[in-house]
């Protein structure tokens, strides 16, 4: 690619959201799982992003382990898990190894992706979370920032709680019912439910039960159709002792409105 459209590639990656990703106090909010889904629609937009200019690469994150030289070794037990979706498995240690390695064995474009979905991100987040961010980067070597590190360091930040916050946040989960959301749309309660439940992920504090909770969610509709999928989903915990992931459910759930959605159901 010639420099003058390497350029215009480079200032358009680097172009921040128009919606700024700002600091999120959920236990000050009328409705925590509306920040809840916030964060999610910020994220879908992240992603969205980050693919239209090739920049996820970064993203997927490299394990690796240090020899006696200090050399890093990759990984080959596991698949690389991406830092977008799976940020609650990943430590930040683990994104900065993987960012070092990035940075010296990777290729020319790996270290601009760094680069340039750092200055992204910072250019998406108000005032007040960058600051908070910078304080974090006070002592971390250059080698080990990236766009990742900024990424979960400020996705850390947005959903950092209280604990009362927590909790109501968990009471919300709990109590949620579909008639609540304007115009009874299943897309946004998955939304606003797999926001709030990735919200408890992160801070270790998910309830042993959200499972239960999020199938009744999806059962209790007005539509008897789309309830016959969780009723059954229901009967085969009861009955077989089935264990679902909860982010599994909340995908069921997706695909059988979009069907039937499709199907003029």
């Amino acid at each position: 690619m010639k420099l003058p459209e390497l350029g215009r590639l480079e200032d358009r990656a680097k172009t921040p959201l128009p919606d700024k990703f700002t600091l999120l106090s959920l236990g000050d909010k009328i409705d925590q799982l509306d920040d809840a889904y916030t964060v999610t629609m910020w994220l879908v937009e992240m992603i969205e992003h980050f693919e239209r200019f090739d920049l996820h690469d970064v993203f997927y994150i490299v394990k690796t382990t240090e020899q006696a030289d200090v050399s890093l070794k990759q990984g080959t037990s596991t698949t690389p898990l991406y830092l977008v979706n799976d940020y609650v498995k990943i430590s930040i240690q683990e994104i900065r190894d993987s960012i070092r390695f990035f940075r010296i064995y990777g290729q020319c474009y790996h270290i601009q992706n760094l680069e340039w979905s750092d200055l992204f991100l910072k250019g998406s987040c108000n005032d007040g979370l960058k600051k908070k961010f910078m304080e974090y980067l006070i002592n971390v070597p250059s080698i080990g920032k990236g766009g990742p590190l900024f990424f979960i360091v400020m996705i850390t930040i947005i959903t950092s709680n209280t604990e009362e916050a927590i909790c109501t946040l968990t009471q919300k989960v709990s109590t949620f019912k579909i008639m609540s959301i304007q115009g009874k749309n299943i897309n946004t309660a998955v939304s606003q439910l797999r926001g709030a439940y990735r919200s408890l992920m992160s801070a270790e504090k998910v309830p042993r039960d959200i499972t239960d909770h999020l199938i009744n969610v999806f059962h209790n509709t007005s539509v008897e159709e789309f309830n016959s999928t969780f009723k059954t989903m229901k009967d085969n915990v009861r009955i077989e002792n089935r264990k679902y992931d909860p982010e599994d459910i909340l995908s069921i759930a997706e695909m059988t409105y979009t069907e039937m959605v499709e199907n003029g159901s």
